[in-house]
C-alpha cells in the first residue's frame, strides 16, 4: 500500500511538473473570456449613484483573475491589472452576456516572485500608465505599448508594511500623484489614513509630503481615482471576518486644495454594498463630464472559490455627492 500511494504520489507531480512548464506565457495567449450579467439587486437603490451593469468575469486560463486595479483608455477599451502581474485588455460592456477572446499579457519581466507581480492600483494620464506594488513598494511608469520606462521606489512609502502598503494611486488634475496606504487589515482602524502627496510623477524623485487623511471610519482605501471636475474618489473597504469573509464597499471622495496642509477629511460615504454584489472591489476608474459621471469597478477574486471577478458600471450625478 505505501509503496502503491507513494507511485501515485510522483506520478500526479509528475503530471502537475508538465502542467506547469506547459502553460504559455501569459503575454503569449488570449484566453476565452466570458461576461455573464448579474441581475440589479431588488433592495433599495442609492439615490446619489445609478446601476447600468454588473458583470462576472470567467475564464478557464491560468493566473485569470485576482484584479486590483484598473485604467478606461481613450479608445473606450477598460485596462484590468492583477495581482498576477497580468493586464486584461476589454472592451467596455454594453448589455447582457458576451463571450470573447481577449489578449491577457504580463506587465514587466519579474512576475514569478509576488513582490514583483503585486499590482494594487493603477493611473493613467496621456498615454502613459502608473502602477503601484504593493511588497515591494515600488511605482512602475509603462509607455503607450505597457512596457516600463520607468521604475522608483519612493523612501516616502518605503517603510510602508509589506501587506499594507501603496493600495491606491491618483494622478491629480495639476500633476501632483496622491498614494494612500492600505493600512492594517482589522475592523475599526481609527483615523487617520497614511499617504504620500507627491509635487510630479514619482518615477522621477520629486519632492513628496506625507498627509493625513479622516473621515474613513473604520474603512480602508483600496483605490483612487481623479474625477471630471478635479475632486478624488475614494473607493473604501471594510473586511468583516465571518466565514467566509465579508466585506463591505463605499465611496467616498476628497477636495485636493484641502491636501495643502497636509490634512484632509473625506466626504460623507455613498455605500455600495447595498447596490452590488457584496465582494472584494479594489480597482476604480472615472470618466464623464457634465451631470453624468461614469464610474467602473472591478473587485479582487483573491483565487477565492468564495469570491468572483465582479466588473460594475456606475453612472453618478456629481451635483448629488455628499460635502
Amino acid at each position: 500500500m505505501v509503496r502503491k500511494s507513494l507511485a501515485l504520489l510522483l506520478l500526479l507531480l509528475g503530471l502537475v511538473t508538465v502542467w506547469w512548464r506547459s502553460e504559455p506565457r501569459s503575454e503569449d495567449i488570449e484566453p476565452t473570456v466570458e461576461l455573464v450579467a448579474f441581475p440589479q439587486f431588488a433592495g433599495p437603490a442609492d439615490p446619489d449613484l445609478a446601476v447600468e451593469g454588473v458583470w462576472q468575469l470567467r475564464s478557464r486560463q491560468f493566473s485569470f483573475g485576482g484584479f486590483s486595479a484598473l485604467v478606461l483608455r481613450a479608445d473606450q477599451q477598460l485596462r484590468l491589472f492583477s495581482d498576477y502581474g497580468t493586464v486584461l485588455e476589454l472592451p467596455l460592456p454594453r448589455g447582457g452576456d458576451a463571450t470573447m477572446r481577449l489578449p491577457l499579457r504580463r506587465v514587466g519581466e519579474d512576475t514569478a516572485r509576488k513582490s514583483g507581480r503585486d499590482i494594487e492600483a493603477a493611473t493613467a494620464f496621456g498615454g502613459q500608465t502608473w502602477l503601484a506594488l504593493e511588497n515591494r513598494n515600488a511605482i512602475v511608469r509603462l509607455g503607450t505599448t505597457l512596457r516600463i520606462e520607468r521604475e522608483a521606489r519612493p523612501s516616502a512609502i518605503g517603510g510602508w508594511p509589506a501587506n499594507g502598503g501603496p493600495e491606491s494611486l491618483a494622478r491629480l488634475a495639476d500633476g501632483r500623484f496622491l498614494a494612500l496606504r492600505e493600512g492594517k487589515v482589522v475592523v475599526g482602524e481609527t483615523d487617520p489614513l497614511v499617504g504620500v502627496l507627491f509635487d510630479g510623477d514619482p518615477t522621477e524623485d520629486p519632492a513628496s509630503r506625507t498627509v493625513a487623511i479622516t473621515g474613513a471610519d473604520g474603512y480602508h482605501p483600496v483605490d483612487a481615482a481623479t474625477a471630471p471636475d478635479g475632486r478624488i474618489l475614494v473607493l473604501l473597504r471594510r473586511l468583516g471576518f465571518a466565514w467566509p469573509f465579508e466585506f463591505h464597499s463605499r465611496l467616498a471622495w476628497l477636495d485636493p486644495d484641502d491636501l495643502a496642509d497636509g490634512t484632509a477629511r473625506l466626504s460623507a460615504p455613498i455605500d455600495l454594498s447595498s447596490i452590488l454584489p457584496r465582494d472584494n472591489y479594489e480597482g476604480i476608474a472615472v470618466r464623464g463630464a457634465g451631470h453624468r459621471w461614469d464610474i467602473w469597478l472591478v473587485s479582487d477574486d483573491n483565487d477565492s472559490h468564495f469570491q468572483a471577478s465582479w466588473l460594475a458600471h456606475l453612472t453618478l450625478d456629481p451635483g448629488r455627492l455628499p460635502d
